[in-house]
């Protein structure tokens, strides 16, 4: 019983650190975005 438990365990926390890792790609794609945008304003505005 206690290793169907931690079989269970570890696929649940491989999930959550597989979406933990989409999730931060999507920021850092976001943030990418948002970057690239204000420095092309800044290079307009120069």
């Amino acid at each position: 019983m206690l290793e169907v438990l931690g079989s269970i365990a570890t696929i649940a926390a491989t999930i959550v650190q597989a979406v933990s890792v989409v999730r931060l790609m999507k920021i850092e794609k976001e943030l990418n975005k948002m970057y690239k945008r204000r420095s092309n304003e800044q290079i307009k505005s120069n």
